[in-house]
């Protein structure tokens, strides 16, 4: 026997069984698993399970220390490509393994990491896995739960993984379930009936159900699927509840499943099923699935609930796949691997109809639980206010917003000759036949013929935008930096934001949008399912030139001005703040003011007017670029490295911008700080609109620094969301009856209406909604208002282009802007 042999502890009778991986040194030193820092974790999270380690059998697949995990499973990769390779030493074990745990009585295995599930499983792929109710193929019979192993979480870990923290409220949710399972031997998952290869009579008579069942105040639980490589329909389901499901295929090996006749009436009544406003269905990510069936067919789906956004709200650290909320919340095994075999088009069509239905079976089993939960933290509210904005997204989606082709196209030529004209001014300062596109060869010039430093990020050699800025600012190679930092812009407009392939054939960009798509709440987008499309929430001016209103409309942009920045102030009580936004002053200029000790109408807004940096910025930017950081508690160093500026300049920006604003430390931060800690609200903060977010990273600078940043974010993006898209929206008054919504992009919304729409609708649209976005917020039983929101009037999204006006809303009634709207009509028309 070897002598780093560590042998199993606890009783053969024990109510648990654990496999973990392999012993550590602290294992084999003290002769027992589950003893270094991977058992002090494995300890806390029993005891938060209300498991007692008397009551586990421990023990590991490999037993000995004599050869890292490599020596024994020289490849254990899961995921979509599955890949094992266990040496002889690995297979000895395994074997022993067997004979070891056939000795014990424990109703539940729970296997930690990827070597354990292997061995007990015959699978990989921990992370889609853990929480799943499985039998052993080891020990046929016996029942398996599998989690990460503890280890993943240890602080040698957590240095470079931070994120791994996470890992430990998922052990203990798996070890919870793992008790509850414990009390009897046999594998009690969910009874689920699919229907997947119906007859025409079951499809109508199951839609026919679907219907009375939605009209009995249920919720129908849907899915679609498309088809490899053509991204057609090729089936949907609807789940009933937890218990029942049927996928109707429109296309099998053999082509079409229907004959076009009876595909229509199923269409009809499907269309008719989703349109219908008293019915409510429900999916996950139900946006992408509604957004196609519009696209595709004209259909309109409304009144939806979603998992996603429900997973959003509750755990806002954790991912929002469909795969970890069935393992959070259901009895379903993981699935996902069959339907990605199906989805690149191999794989048999059942398996991929019975896919499509365990989708719709893993919300309906979900949704309920997470719901429950939400109504518990009374975040109930905050996922209405989410789930309300699907059905206009899905508008936004679809109608797309009208391009500017031939200026598109222009700008590209000219693009494409000033990168070709920079490229050979490269090579004439060079003095060397360079391909600006190589960073093989460009890094040979700077690092190996130049003898610049070489630039490292994460261990690895790179040439990228941030190594050109740290050589230029070093003083060597400064004019070929310029070369290729400009090149670099425009060949990333080129690339992206000119790229005539994000249009659709009708010369519309349309992008696809995500409610939740960042961690507080504000939406994100990006291309669609069809291919085109762009993030919106990132077009620069020079793009947002060509996205235009159409033919006869008018663009009005309503913005919420500073808004981040009132909500610290008036949260934290602090005075200098508060003065800015109560006078109606500018807060970055007057940051500027305050921070480079000059007079406030003296801080210039004028690009290179600030030595920071590079210089090729003003004094108000790098006032601006303050508030965003030290608000949120950034500190010097990391503001250093994020802006790419010198660290005594970021050390003096710091200082400066704490000793102005003392009370964003003792009063803001303090606030949010006293919101954690409170027993009533331990780990959480709580928006000004109601909403509680959960933090449950470890206590550190990291976690402050993501606090401080989810008031004003996540208050910014429920206020847009509600009081901005949704009112305007759904609003039922004569007036909105011709808005057509465009984007929402950050702290702003944007819709054109007609020209031929009178002028005073035109007046009382924006009122109406400047009112909405102005309703007065609550802060410790006072109410402020956050004021005021700017409009931009125009023919295109770019908000200072020449065809753009600003206006000013304060003090306007209906006629006076109407008259003011009249003006600005005779100038760009």
């Amino acid at each position: 026997m070897s002598s780093t042999f560590v042998p199993p502890s606890g009783k053969l009778d024990a109510q648990f069984v654990i496999v973990g991986e392999q012993p550590g040194k602290q294992e084999v030193l003290r002769h027992q698993p589950f003893v270094g820092a991977a058992g002090e974790n494995l300890n806390e999270c029993l005891h938060a399970a209300d498991i007692l380690r008397s009551n586990c059998y421990l023990t590991n697949v490999i037993k000995d220390f004599d050869h890292p995990l490599k020596f024994y499973f020289p490849t254990m990769i899961g995921g979509k490509k599955e890949k094992v390779e266990v040496g002889a030493a690995g297979l000895e074990y395994i074997a022993k393994l067997k004979l070891e745990l056939q000795k014990t009585s424990a109703n539940v295995i729970i296997p930690c990491g990827n070597i354990a599930l292997y061995a007990l499983t015959n699978r990989v792929g921990i992370t889609n896995w853990r929480g799943s109710i499985l039998e052993s193929t080891l020990l046929p019979g016996r029942k398996v739960i599998p989690t990460f192993h503890p280890a993943t979480y240890t602080q040698e870990k957590l240095y470079n993984e931070p994120e791994n923290y996470l890992n430990k409220y998922l052990i203990v949710n798996d070890l919870k379930k793992a008790l509850r399972e414990s009390y009897y031997p046999e594998i009690f998952l969910t009874p689920r009936r699919l229907y997947t290869e119906p007859g025409y009579y079951d499809v109508l008579e199951y839609l026919r159900r679907c219907r009375e069942f939605g009209e009995a105040g249920n919720t129908i639980w849907w899915d679609i699927e498309l088809t490899p490589k053509t991204q057609e329909l090729s089936c949907i389901s609807f789940a009933l509840n937890d218990g029942e499901c049927m996928c109707i295929p429109f296309v099998d090996s053999k082509g079409d499943y229907w004959d076009a006749e009876q595909e229509m009436v199923i269409m009809k009544l499907i269309a008719n099923l989703l349109g219908d406003p008293e019915i409510k269905k429900g999916g996950q990510n139900v946006i992408f699935d509604s957004h196609f069936l519009l696209k595709k067919y004209g259909i309109r789906t409304v009144n939806l609930d979603d998992t996603m956004v429900a997973q959003k709200i509750l755990y806002p650290e954790y991912r929002v796949g469909l795969n970890f909320i069935t393992a959070m919340w259901t009895d379903i095994p993981y699935y996902k691997n069959d339907g990605k075999i199906w989805l690149e088009g191999t794989g048999e069509y059942k398996r991929g109809w019975e896919y499509n239905c365990y989708d719709s079976f893993s919300c309906a089993a979900a949704f309920p639980k997470q719901f429950g939960e939400l109504y518990e933290r009374g975040n109930h509210h905050a996922y209405f206010s989410k789930q309300r904005i699907i059905e206009p997204f899905t508008y936004m989606m679809e109608h797309g917003i009208r391009v500017d082709l031939n200026g598109m196209k222009l700008a590209r030529d000219t693009n494409e000759k000033q990168l070709e004209i920079l490229g050979e001014k490269f090579k004439v300062i060079t003095g060397e036949d360079i391909n600006v596109n190589s960073p093989k060869q460009l890094m040979e010039y700077f690092y190996v013929k130049r003898g610049v430093p070489s630039y490292s990020e994460e261990g690895k050699l790179t040439i990228n935008i941030r190594a050109l800025h740290h050589i230029k600012r070093s003083g060597r190679c400064v004019e070929e930096c310029d070369i290729l930092l400009q090149y670099r812009k425009l060949h990333k407009q080129l690339g992206t934001y000119l790229n005539l392939e994000n249009v659709d054939a009708d010369g519309r960009i349309r992008c696809s949008y995500n409610p939740v798509g960042t961690k507080y709440g504000r939406a994100s987008s990006s291309k669609n399912i069809f291919g085109t499309g762009l993030n919106l929430q990132n077009v620069s001016p020079a793009m947002a030139e060509y996205l235009i209103a159409d033919e006869g409309y008018i663009i009005y942009s309503l913005d919420l001005s500073q808004y981040e920045n009132r909500i610290v102030a008036y949260v934290g009580q602090i005075p200098e703040m508060v003065r800015v936004f109560e006078e109606g002053l500018d807060s970055h200029r007057m940051t500027g003011s305050l921070i480079f000790n000059k007079p406030y109408d003296q801080i210039s807004d004028e690009a290179g007017s600030c030595t920071i940096g590079n210089g090729d910025a003003s004094e108000r930017d790098w006032a601006k670029r303050s508030n965003h950081a030290f608000n949120y508690g950034m500190g010097w160093r990391k503001m250093s490295q994020y802006y790419e500026i010198p660290g005594t300049e970021a050390k003096w920006l710091h200082a400066a911008y704490h000793k102005a604003y003392p009370r964003v430390e003792h009063g803001y931060w303090k606030h949010v700080q006293d919101s954690l800690q409170r027993k009533e609200t331990f780990r959480t903060t709580i928006n000004l609109l109601g909403r509680s977010m959960l933090f449950l990273m470890p206590w550190g600078d990291k976690m402050l620094q993501a606090a401080y940043s989810s008031v004003p974010q996540s208050t910014c993006a429920d206020v847009i969301d509600s009081r901005g898209v949704s009112f305007t929206y759904y609003n039922q008054a004569p007036h909105f009856r011709t808005v057509e919504l465009l984007t929402q992009v950050h702290d702003s919304i944007a819709f054109q209406m007609p020209i031929s729409t009178p002028l005073e609708d035109h007046a009382k649209v924006l009122l109406d909604i400047k009112a909405s976005l102005e309703t007065p917020l609550e802060y410790m039983k006072d109410k402020f208002m956050l004021t005021p929101v700017d409009l931009i009037v125009g023919k295109t999204l770019n908000k200072f282009s020449a065809s753009s006006r600003k206006v000013k809303l304060a003090d306007m009634d209906v006629p006076k802007l109407a008259q003011k709207l009249k003006e600005i009509r005779m100038e760009l028309f």
